[in-house]
């Protein structure tokens, strides 16, 4: 979610809940996958833009 207050100014948030992220690394010499378990987690940013 993002709001902005005006030209310059913006607020903006992320939530990310729990789960699972499988990753896979494929190369022409080796192979292999992951799996990572994710928390949750809520970023808050004020974005000030200069100008």
């Amino acid at each position: 979610m993002t709001h902005s207050f005006d030209r310059t100014l913006s607020l903006s948030a992320t939530l990310r809940v729990p789960g699972r992220t499988r990753q896979e690394l494929s190369a022409p010499l080796t192979q292999g996958s992951s799996w990572r378990q994710r928390t949750t987690e809520f970023q808050l940013k004020l974005l000030k833009t200069l100008g």
